[in-house]
């Protein structure tokens, strides 16, 4: 769309604040969840300098630590502080955002779809929590749709710098760099002067590069991606039939979660109208329909051979490519006002939505997890107050971390995670996974309920030894 109006123009500055806002306002907060893995390797680097890019083994994941050394270069410059760590996620969100936004002008030619299709990516649950922690993965969702972007503007230069990053932030950039690879091809393999050479070449630097740390993270430690260590071996097993029929349900489940059931219900009528009427379609939402199907596709067939949890924020892509697939087909229904209103309110009520135990929820997926944060601060300054030993409570992740990685200062001491029986507290919440049906039934029995912290539909419950 090369004629703006002026309405239009307000649409990026508008979900750029959007964000900007959101990052702001949580820029106090802890690191939470799996991003506490972050914060450890990053205070590594920061203490110890960048002679050694290999970190100890019991934070070694096999990844490269691009973001982690990015976040340490900061904290150097600006102070080792929480919201120096936030606003480090403000290039990323940005790119990702404005990203989006070149993708939404390629692909429709109305207002209405633009504005739309911003819309749906300011209230994504799923990646507005994570732009409120200081995840990689925004990074990587960042550089995968810089990398759409590029592909579909014919700005080739830009793609070797794109896969080059995507290849240090995470031994997962594979599947992006991959989905890119495939969608470029689905694009340029029709050109009359298709360069086989030119087209694999930025792929082929990319690659390197990611065999280049691998490489080098052998020749070190002597093992690349499958660890020895006993914090992530279990994770990077070769699953089994049953495991990875887990596992596509797992996919099914996350990509339905989080307020997107209504939006993938209508997705689905508009993808079966796609291939049952493929001469109907025009070419733009066409192409969104392949892009998907080669997300969809590369995502699954990565994820489901191996034991590591699938986490919803893995499949970010998935959400994102699925707001253009229904934005493209959704202002062509008789009952336009019904869907979106639906599909909108489902996508809003995501960030609301907590499963009762046993169930597991994707905390860092939705902004649900900021009760528990303001619980869990008050929890410890509780425990702070009455000089309570942390090693006298157990707890499970992701509530167990010391300050210090939580807050980047402060105390080093950790709560009790393996020994039950050798605590006078215990400390349980449905914002951990990580309880097993053995621990509470030896909780019930020698323990009592002194206190519940709640807020909303998150708890937390102080358990003490009966004596």
């Amino acid at each position: 769309m090369e004629n703006f109006s002026r309405r239009l123009r307000l649409v990026l500055p508008l979900s750029f604040a959007w964000f900007i806002i959101w990052i702001i306002a949580t820029a106090n907060n802890p690191f939470f969840w799996d991003t506490v893995l972050t914060s450890k390797i990053a205070q590594y680097f920061y203490e110890n300098g960048f002679g050694n890019l290999i970190v100890p083994i019991d934070l070694d994941a096999g990844h490269p630590p691009f973001f982690q050394i990015y976040l340490s270069i900061l904290w150097k410059l600006f102070g080792k502080s929480l919201l120096v760590s936030h606003l480090a996620m403000l290039p990323f969100v940005l790119l990702l955002v404005w990203s989006f936004y070149k993708i939404s002008l390629f692909f429709f030619k109305t207002e209405k779809q633009i504005w739309m299709s911003m819309f749906f990516l300011c209230i994504e649950s799923t990646l507005l929590a994570q732009s409120t922690l200081v995840s990689y993965d925004v990074a990587m969702v960042a550089g995968f749709l810089f990398g759409l972007y590029s592909i579909l503007y014919k700005k080739r230069d830009w793609l070797y710098w794109v896969l080059i990053l995507l290849a240090l932030l995470s031994v997962r950039s594979v599947v992006s760099m991959a989905c890119l690879f495939f969608i470029d091809f689905y694009f340029r393999w029709k050109e009359e002067k298709f360069n086989l050479s030119g087209f694999i070449f930025p792929y082929f630097i990319g690659g390197l590069v990611l065999f280049a740390w691998h490489f080098y993270h052998y020749s070190i430690s002597g093992w690349a991606i499958f660890s020895p260590s006993s914090e992530w071996s279990d994770q990077r097993q070769v699953a089994t039939l049953q495991t990875i029929v887990k596992n596509i349900l797992v996919i099914g489940r996350n990509v339905l979660d989080n307020g997107r059931f209504v939006f993938w219900i209508i997705n689905a009528f508009f993808i079966l109208t796609f291939l049952f009427n493929k001469n109907k379609i025009n070419k733009y939402k066409s192409n969104i329909y392949i892009i998907l199907t080669i997300v969809l596709v590369l995502h699954i067939l990565f994820f489901i051979p191996f034991t590591n949890p699938i986490g919803h924020r893995y499949l970010m892509p998935i959400y994102l490519i699925g707001i253009l697939v229904f934005v493209s087909g959704v202002f062509e229904l008789k009952k336009l006002k019904i869907a979106l209103f639906f599909g909108a309110f489902n996508y809003f009520l995501g960030h609301f939505i907590v499963y009762p135990i046993p169930i597991s929820n994707g905390w860092d997926s939705s902004l649900a997890y900021l009760n528990g944060i303001k619980m869990q601060e008050s929890i410890r300054q509780e425990i702070e107050d009455n000089k309570t030993n942390p090693n006298d409570i157990f707890t499970k992740f992701p509530l167990a971390f010391s300050e210090k990685e939580l807050y980047l200062y402060g105390d080093t001491a950790h709560f009790e995670t393996k020994n039950l029986d050798r605590v006078k507290y215990v400390i349980n919440s449905n914002i951990s996974n990580d309880f097993q049906e053995f621990e509470y039934n030896y909780i019930n029995k020698n323990f009592k309920l002194i206190k519940t912290y709640k807020s909303n539909l998150i708890f937390y419950n102080l358990y003490e030894k009966i004596d």
